[in-house]
């Protein structure tokens, strides 16, 4: 198992956990999860100026991940 690292960016805060969902079916566990809260972007992204950043810690065989 290697760790990894992962800061994506979700609309809602209700949306984060979404994606550890989708780690955890991959066969991932997550060691950590860092809100960095709401932050405006540099740039509009599907007529959105602000998203809430997380980053996700977690631990997974390289092999599950595809290339």
């Amino acid at each position: 198992m290697r760790q990894y690292e992962i800061t994506y960016l979700v609309e809602n805060e209700q949306d984060a956990p979404k994606l550890t969902e989708l780690l955890g079916q991959f066969g991932a566990t997550i060691t950590r999860e860092i809100p960095l809260g709401r932050r405006r972007l540099a740039y509009k992204i599907k007529k959105h100026d602000a998203a809430f950043y997380q980053t996700a810690l977690f631990d997974i065989d390289p092999q599950n991940l595809s290339p």
